[in-house]
């Protein structure tokens, strides 16, 4: 991609949106509300839970960094301090 800053944004956007989509999915799986014959527990979601931060940072660690949090991202776009890999 020829914009660095394109490319920074699409890596925070795709790892927190991978964040989000597994965490978000496993806390719905134990919800009582779905009908799934399923016997999902709290370590369920607390597994994957960590496996989407892992999997959202390692997406977006050789663009922005990978912290995933958009106040920092917007505070080191100000402040100038985005590393360029």
């Amino acid at each position: 991609m020829k914009s660095e800053r394109a490319r920074q944004f699409l890596a925070e956007f795709y790892g927190s949106f991978i964040l989000a989509y597994i965490g978000i999915g496993a806390a719905h799986m134990t919800s009582p509300l779905l009908n799934v014959e399923m016997s999902t527990t709290s370590i369920h979601v607390a597994l994957c839970g960590g496996l989407g931060v892992a999997l959202g940072i390692f997406v977006s660690a050789g663009a922005s960094g990978g912290h995933l949090n958009p106040g920092v991202s917007v505070a080191h776009a100000v402040l100038g301090k985005n590393r360029a890999p």
